[in-house]
């Protein structure tokens, strides 16, 4: 009973102190363009467990790998890129930590698209859940005009013993930016009794906004775990994969046919499939509506030409 108590206690300091830790630091840029140096940050530079805010166009460096966790049991801890550009030279971690009970959520631009984010990244970005104790998830959002690119995705989500329900994971929504990878992984884990989430969404129901994603060339877990899909929330967006593992058009449709790729529900037209050669590209046929707004677009370029002659 005593070490339990112990345990207990030891384990309530330990959350107090990261709790009492975290900070929220905003990029100034005052002295150079790296991230690394101390003066460029209001409150320093930000720890793997802050909250780091760009937000006045500057282009900033990071060189070297990038942690931005969550491990203090909040959601608006990570990454701020509402306005500038973010290169990491290595690799970009953007996960859930130990014990920790929240969703944080990162975005890249703002979503009216009045300034936008620019997030490069060379190596891997790994994202997703690693907390032991929750079922959580991270959240990065792509506005218009913004965008993400890094050579590798790799999903991460907390592979759990078998009497725990879930086990997290993660999701990118491309609301009018764009994502761009050279190879894609859903998801390190391999215990397929588990609920592991990994989701992209392109566009925004409603209000469309599309989006573009090209995920490179991708794992062949994306079918392991049925909450592991790409959603179109409207019919402008587009998503294009290599063919290393779906070489056939069969394989592509057979996606689409278990909801792998899938559509709002206020969405009633179909999937188009487009063959690019080494690479798939999918999207919703456009309502007709659609057509006509393209239609008077073109039309009114058309005529513009012609005035110029």
């Amino acid at each position: 009973m005593k070490n339990l108590k112990a345990m207990i206690l030891g384990t309530a300091v330990l959350t107090a102190s990261m709790l009492s830790s975290a900070a929220i630091s905003t990029w100034n840029g005052s002295v150079d363009g790296n991230w690394d140096t101390a003066g460029n940050w209001d409150n320093g530079v930000p720890t793997s467990t802050d909250q780091a805010i760009i937000s006045n166009g500057d282009t900033v460096t990071k060189t070297g790998d990038l942690n931005i966790l969550n491990n203090v049991g909040t959601d608006d801890d990570g990454l701020q890129l509402t306005n500038g550009t973010l290169n990491v030279s290595g690799s970009l971690t953007s996960t859930t930590g130990y014990g920790t009970n929240s969703n944080p959520v990162s975005n890249i631009g703002v979503s009216d698209g009045s300034t936008t984010g620019s997030l490069v990244i060379g190596e891997t970005f790994n994202l997703g859940n690693k907390s032991d104790s929750f079922s959580r998830t991270f959240t990065y959002n792509i506005f218009t005009g913004s965008s993400l690119s890094a050579d590798a995705f790799q999903g991460k989500a907390k592979s759990y013993s078998a009497s725990t329900t879930g086990a997290g994971g993660w999701y990118l929504n491309v609301s009018g930016g764009s994502a761009s990878f050279n190879s894609f992984d859903f998801t390190d884990v391999t215990n397929l009794s588990r609920s592991i989430t990994g989701q992209i969404t392109i566009g925004t129901t409603g209000t469309a906004t599309g989006g573009t994603v090209n995920m490179g060339e991708v794992s062949t877990d994306w079918d392991d775990f049925s909450n592991q899909y790409v959603l179109f929330n409207d019919n402008l967006g587009s998503l294009t994969f290599g063919k290393t593992n779906y070489a056939n058009i069969t394989d592509v449709q057979t996606l689409i046919d278990n909801d792998y790729i899938r559509k709002d529900a206020g969405i009633t037209n179909g999937f188009n499939i487009a063959d690019n050669g080494s690479s798939w590209t999918v999207t919703v046929i456009p309502e007709p509506s659609t057509f006509a707004m393209m239609f008077v677009a073109g039309m009114g370029m058309l005529v513009a030409c012609r005035r110029r002659r």
